[in-house]
C-alpha cells in the first residue's frame, strides 16, 4: 500500500513539475506584478547583451568566441598558444596570442589545418636601414604575445555577438 501510494505521488509531482501555465518568451523577463497576483512580462532592451561568448573556451572546451554567420565558411578569431588548442582560442590568460585565423571550427580543434591563415601585425621587424619584411621574424614562436590582463587577472579580451 505504502509502495503504491509512493509511485502515484511521484507521478503526480513529476506531472505538477513538467507542466506550466505559461510559455516564457526568451526576450522578455517574467515578473510578478504588484497586488494582481499575474506575471507581467517586461521586455529585455537588447537580449544579445546577456550573452557570454567564452562559454566553452576553457578548460577542455572546444568552442571560440569569434565571429561567424550561421553555417558560414569564415569564423574568424583569436590563436592562442594553449596545449590543448582546443578550438583555436583558450581563455586561460596564461597562454599567448599567436594571430587571427579565419577557419575555426566548433568541436574539432584550431590547430592545423584550420588556423594555418593567420593575419597578425609584424612589430619586431628591425629598426632604420634594417626595416625590412626580409628581417621580419614569421614563424610563429617569434610571433606570440602575451595577453593584457585586466586587474582581477582576466584576459583583456572582449567579445559579445557579432564581434570579437
Amino acid at each position: 500500500m505504502f509502495r503504491s501510494f509512493s509511485w502515484l505521488l511521484a507521478v503526480v509531482g513529476f506531472a505538477a513539475l513538467s507542466t506550466s501555465s505559461h510559455v516564457r518568451n526568451p526576450g522578455h523577463i517574467h515578473r510578478a506584478a504588484p497586488h494582481s497576483g499575474k506575471r507581467a512580462d517586461v521586455p529585455i532592451p537588447d537580449p544579445a547583451s546577456r550573452v557570454n561568448l567564452f562559454i566553452g573556451t576553457t578548460s577542455s572546451g572546444h568552442a571560440f568566441p569569434g565571429v561567424t554567420l550561421p553555417h558560414g565558411m569564415v569564423k574568424v578569431g583569436m590563436d592562442t598558444d594553449s596545449g590543448d588548442n582546443h578550438a583555436g582560442y583558450d581563455a586561460n590568460p596564461n597562454f599567448s596570442a599567436t594571430g587571427f585565423s579565419q577557419l575555426h571550427d566548433d568541436g574539432t580543434g584550431g590547430s592545423v589545418p584550420l588556423s594555418v591563415f593567420k593575419v597578425w601585425p609584424f612589430a619586431n621587424c628591425g629598426s632604420g636601414a634594417n626595416d625590412r619584411f626580409e628581417v621580419c621574424p614569421c614563424d610563429i614562436s617569434s610571433r606570440k604575445v602575451k595577453r593584457a590582463l585586466l586587474a582581477d587577472g582576466s584576459p583583456d579580451d572582449a567579445a559579445e555577438p557579432g564581434y570579437f
